[in-house]
C-alpha cells in the first residue's frame, strides 16, 4: 500500500495518465493506483451479501 500526492491534487484523470512504482526494502515494483478500495468497495461482505470474488475485486486489479 502506498500514498500519492500531487500539487494540483490527485484526480481520476491524473491517476489514469500515470504509471506508478512502490519501493519495498530497496526494490521497486510496479503499482496500480485507485481512488476507491480494491476489495469490496460496496461493503457487501459487511452487510452479509456474499457475492462472487470477481464482483468484489476492483476492475483495476482484474485487468492487471
Amino acid at each position: 500500500m502506498g500514498y500519492l500526492t500531487a500539487e494540483a491534487g490527485v484526480t481520476a484523470d491524473w491517476l489514469s495518465g500515470g504509471s506508478f512504482e512502490i519501493e519495498i526494502a530497496g526494490e521497486r515494483y510496479s503499482a496500480i493506483a485507485s481512488l476507491r478500495p480494491f476489495y469490496d468497495a460496496g461493503r457487501s461482505r459487511v452487510k452479509g451479501e456474499w457475492r462472487a470474488v470477481e464482483e468484489l475485486v476492483a476492475k483495476e486489479l482484474l485487468k492487471a
